[in-house]
């Protein structure tokens, strides 16, 4: 089993959403990325959460397992199951560049509240990102924008 995470914050008239980028030599390398991995024998889905933002950030991001999660999305790929989900339970705020590691940086993204309109497309574009195919058939990119979505609405 695999599980993602998105960090989220309200604010007033929407909410923002801190987006780590793939670094190059990645899969799905300059595409935005939910934090997350694979959930190691004897850890719960929120122990490897917290693992899995510390790791992916580098130590500048912080879950709160004793926390909530919400689920946007579940699916498969090559007989894992994939499930997505948000909190707004994490502490720090770093945005840009990382030195090392999977993620080569964290962008933070507004999304505006009552705007159904906006859509996948804006969101990539507000982080001047022009997907790959491979990203517009992943459960990533599903994932992307069943939570935009439930924001935007």
């Amino acid at each position: 089993m695999r599980v993602y995470v998105a960090l989220v914050r309200p604010e007033e008239g929407g909410t923002y959403l801190y987006v780590p980028i793939k670094r190059a030599g990645y899969p799905f390398a300059g595409m935005p990325q939910f934090f997350g991995g694979g959930v190691e024998e004897g850890e719960t889905r929120k122990q490897a959460l917290a693992r899995e933002v510390t790791e992916e950030s580098r130590g500048e991001y912080v879950y709160d397992r004793g926390n909530p999660l919400v689920r946007v999305h579940h699916g498969q790929v090559g007989g894992h199951d994939l499930l997505f989900f948000w909190t707004y339970n994490f502490m720090g705020h770093h945005t840009g560049d990382l030195d090392s590691g999977e993620m080569q940086s964290i962008r933070r993204v507004f999304l505006p509240e009552q705007d159904p309109a906006y859509s996948m497309q804006e969101f990539l574009e507000s982080l001047g990102i022009g997907p790959s195919i491979a990203f517009l058939e992943s459960e990533t990119y599903i994932a992307f924008t069943k939570l935009i979505a439930t924001f935007t609405a």
